[in-house]
């Protein structure tokens, strides 16, 4: 089956394929496999989007993972120097604990010794990818969160800690309970109220009021 996906940390999106729906799947990447969740895109949107890549769901262990993965990724950019942390416009940790760094700038011999760098520094590996400009303005993390604020907190939001958004619409990627069986929500339409869910390999239209969030 074939999905978009957004990785955690990142503002692209991409194609993967998988044998079964998830909410949350692994992805390849440089530094092994990483968190990615599945969401409605047009293909027009997808970076590579003729090819995808092979994904497998997230088993719920590797999901409570993720809030101590991320703080990870946090801590490394914070930790950069402006020069640096400017460019920065994905933070994507690894299941392995490694943390890929999205950066807009060229790529030459001064990100390579950035990511050696940093690498050395720290107690895990560390990989840079560079973005073309073009890409970057498909959208991007905004601001990267300060000390104070909780990454529990942001990582709740991805995960769906909260499956409604303002008026009383389920979030993309949030599993739901249909007339027809538990999916995966695929797009909202807010003109009529109604949401389109993902049920096995089908995707089937509901009403708002058909649909409820699973126990």
């Amino acid at each position: 089956m074939k999905f978009a996906v957004r990785r955690l940390g990142s503002a692209r999106l991409e194609w993967v394929e998988a044998p079964e729906s998830a909410s949350w799947l692994a992805v390849p990447g440089p530094l092994g496999e990483e968190a990615a969740i599945s969401v409605a895109a047009d293909p027009l949107f997808c970076t590579e989007a003729a090819e995808a890549v092979p994904a497998r769901p997230l088993g719920d262990d590797e999901v409570r993972q993720l809030p101590v993965l991320l703080q990870r990724g946090l801590e490394l950019v914070r930790s950069l120097d402006a020069a640096w942390s400017r460019h920065v416009r994905g933070v994507r940790p690894s299941l392995a604990g490694g943390v890929v760094l999205e950066l807009l700038v060229p790529a030459g011999d001064q990100v390579r010794q950035l990511a050696h760098q940093l690498s050395q520094q720290c107690d895990f590996r560390v990989a840079v990818v560079t973005l073309e400009p073009n890409l970057a303005m498909h959208g991007s993390l905004g601001r990267i969160a300060h000390a104070a604020d909780s990454v529990e907190r942001i990582l709740g939001r991805l995960l769906g800690e909260s499956h409604q958004r303002p008026g009383g619409y389920p979030r993309i990627g949030a599993t739901v309970v249909t007339p027809r069986g538990t999916g995966t929500v695929q797009s909202v339409r807010t003109r009529d109220r109604t949401v389109l869910v993902r049920i096995g390999e089908e995707t089937v239209r509901f009403t708002v009021d058909e649909l409820a969030d699973r126990a």
